[in-house]
């Protein structure tokens, strides 16, 4: 007999129908399909209590939504865009379609923006690629995509940045968000991303700075299930040419510049490991590692360009003036490269402390190249390729070098005023007790890393008071950009409290700037047809012989006595039932068809965007139900989200939960990732500008609504 308490854990939930969005993240390396969910807006607030109205709505998301597939979308250029479908949308929209219930999809928008790849691309290329993009969209599938110019897209590293911000925040609000200014929580966390070619960072500055920077930042409006509007001013910049693999190929003609010797020592590889360089001018060097950490920090300073002018004070790096920023109260949050390095080379992903990131740092460049080798093939760096591991002695030094140098992340928390890595008299490399070295054992040919959990569960990974962490995913769901551009749309579904509220979305910074809607343009979403909820696909076979007669003759009558218009709208709901039904037989088959045991469920993945894999691959999360499972919570589950404020983030939220499985590395979280070797096609200059620009051409970005700065916000 069941007992009291599994029938109350089974008692059924409130049930809101959902909504949905489909996403493609087109990256450099390859795009990827995320699907969001939502409450519909509506039911919500009818049925929600006052508190519960001062959310924006919950988005429900799963790894099995997710499919990646690669290469990038910038390579279908030219002669190749006509393999644009088959090879690379066709498998991400068939994964949507089998998840998107089939009633749902012509009112379920879906999004192609694309990044870094397809930024570097002549606009000539550019714009053809996205323009057949769209027709295919449009044309193969169930989708909503009502225009292209917002729906399909190349968004700028700011835009990328302010929707991880969105993401970050909303991620966790595990009820309260954002805190009371009266109290020294922060009232929102800050977001510092760091890819291949570029790096971001978003924050919302205190009320003094953001009235002295007025012009310098973004203006965000959602909306809550209240339908009252909620108003964040976040600072956003970019850096082109300062990611991970582009400081790299910078430090890298650094240290050949004016070098007569071909042969070349480099301290920022591992001692031993050997690299081949080419030059702008063809010249080919072979770098020899010496795996000195203290002689590659200083070398790659340089590469922040420090000295260069700036319009106004405060200034970072490269020239770029940024709001002050206060350490005591702002906390950041590190994505893709902050997490990767720190988690799969290091194994300190989470909280970051100086001492312990520099000790392991240092300890990793001093290895022997084939011992680094020997490690990585018994398991000891997440089964990372060759490239990776040579790479990830500058990649770490380099993270070290732009949070404290550039950024002016501090080295002791308990003094936020000491972040210059030269002002210190020495790094204590050599303080470090020896049971904090990370040690291997192995044992029946299996290497066992000793201290990674232990070492995990001493840093205390739950606590997010430090002015610095890295983070892949946050309470299991996965941090990502493609999130906070879900969520403005689905606040935007919100229908307002009165209608002298402005739209949802973002003003960006500038005096001259036009305000980005966060839904559609000027239409709606196609509103619910009940008669399309349930597709019949068993019409054909309850119509006799005799009704089908009956059945042509009403169809003469009703040609030639029904007007033209009428006509028209009858033969397009007709055509839409019958592509419902079609859609909902697709979609079963392809759940059938792509079916697997859980045991399968942890695919291996390749790489974050600007990695190197050595074969294409095209895969996916193995599929199940939507509906069932107690892991993955229904996406007509009645769920709220937060973006208020919180006075108890140390105890109410988590980073990961790494109690039960090992956290994520690039190995079990970018699958199938191959990176093109980028052909430039204009000169790359190093700053805020997209190199493309220099050529004359012009981005493809969303329109923008007519507000602007110097009118009425």
């Amino acid at each position: 007999m069941e007992g009291i308490g599994e029938l109350f854990r089974r008692a059924p939930t409130r049930q809101v129908p959902s909504r949905y969005a489909v996403l493609i993240d087109a990256g450099s390396s390859g795009s990827r399909v995320h699907i969001y969910s939502w409450p519909d807006p509506t039911k919500v607030e009818q049925q929600a209590d006052l508190d519960e109205r001062r959310s924006v709505p919950e988005i429900n998301q799963h790894p099995e939504w997710n499919k990646k597939i690669s290469p990038g979308i910038s390579k279908y250029r030219g002669k190749k865009v006509k393999d644009l479908w088959k090879k690379h949308l066709k498998g991400l929209m068939e994964h949507a379609e089998s998840i998107v219930p089939v009633e749902e999809q012509y009112r379920t928008p879906v999004f192609l923006l694309a990044t870094a790849g397809m930024r570097l691309l002549p606009s000539k290329e550019r714009g053809e690629i996205l323009n057949n993009a769209c027709e295919l969209l449009k044309g193969k599938t169930n989708f909503y995509l009502p225009e292209c110019m917002s729906h399909v897209s190349v968004i700028d590293g700011e835009t990328e940045g302010l929707y991880g911000w969105v993401a970050l925040n909303y991620l966790l609000g595990d009820g309260k968000t954002f805190s009371d200014p009266r109290t020294h929580q922060p009232t929102s966390y800050g977001f510092m991303d760091m890819g291949g070619a570029s790096a971001q960072i978003a924050f919302a500055p205190n009320v003094t700075e953001a009235q002295r920077h007025e012009d310098d930042l973004f203006h965000i409006n959602v909306r809550t299930l209240n339908g009252h509007d909620h108003k964040w001013k976040v600072f956003v910049s970019t850096w082109l040419g300062f990611g991970a693999n582009e400081a790299r190929n910078r430090y890298s003609s650094l240290l050949s510049a004016d070098s007569e010797d071909k042969h070349i020592n480099d301290p920022c590889l591992p001692k031993n490991a050997e690299l081949d360089f080419k030059n702008k001018n063809g010249t080919k060097f072979e770098f020899q590692g010496t795996g000195n950490f203290e002689q590659c920090l200083k070398n790659m300073y340089p590469l922040l360009r420090k000295g260069l002018p700036c319009k106004d004070d405060p200034c970072l790096f490269n020239g770029v003036h940024v709001p002050a920023i206060d350490f005591s109260v702002n906390r950041f949050v590190g994505v893709s490269e902050y997490w990767y390095t720190a988690n799969d080379i290091l194994k300190l992903g989470g909280k970051y402390d100086f001492l312990q990131y520099s000790a392991r740092t240092k300890e990793y460049c001093g290895k022997d190249w084939n011992d680094i080798l020997e490690i990585g093939r018994k398991g000891g760096y997440n089964n990372l390729s060759k490239d990776i591991l040579r790479s990830a002695c500058f990649k770490a030094t380099w993270i070290i070098n732009i949070l404290h140098e550039g950024f002016g992340v501090p080295i002791d928390p308990e003094d936020p005023n000491l972040s210059n890595l030269h002002n210190k008299r020495s790094l204590p490399m050599n303080d470090i007790d020896e049971s904090d070295v990370l040690e291997f054992k192995t044992s029946d040919d299996e290497l066992d890393v000793i201290e990674f959990m232990h070492e995990l569960e001493k840093r205390d990974i739950h606590d997010f008071l430090d002015p610095f962490q890295s983070a892949v995913s946050i309470n299991g769901k996965e941090l990502s950009w493609t999130l906070g551009r879900a969520l403005l749309y689905a606040s935007s579904q919100i229908p307002p409290e009165s209608n002298s509220q402005h739209q949802v979305g973002y003003l960006p910074a500038g005096e001259d700037a036009e305000f980005v809607v966060g839904g559609e343009l000027d239409v709606a979403r196609p509103p619910i047809e009940p008669s399309y909820l349930e597709p019949s696909i068993s019409f054909g076979f309850k119509v006799a012989l005799g009704g089908g007669l009956i059945f042509a003759f009403l169809v003469y009558m009703f040609y030639n006595f029904v007007g033209k218009s009428q006509r028209y709208f009858i033969a397009g709901s007709m055509k839409h039932r019958f592509s419902t039904a079609s859609a909902w037989i697709k979609q079963k088959a392809y759940r059938l068809l792509n079916k697997r045991t859980d045991d399968q469920s942890e695919a291996a993945e390749r790489l974050l965007e600007e990695g190197n894999v050595a074969t294409p691959v095209e895969e996916s999360y193995p599929m199940k139900d939507y509906h069932s499972g107690d892991s993955m919570r229904s996406p007509s589950s009645f769920q709220l989200r937060r973006f208020e404020s919180n006075t108890s983030l140390s105890t109410t939220t988590s980073m990961l939960n790494l109690r039960n499985q090992a956290p994520p590395s690039r190995v079990n979280s970018r699958m199938g990732m191959k990176p093109d070797e980028l052909t430039r096609s204009v000169s790359f200059t190093l700053g805020n500008e997209d190199p493309y620009e220099s050529d004359g051409s012009v981005m493809m970005s969303p329109k923008r609504g007519r507000s602007s700065r110097n009118q009425n916000k």
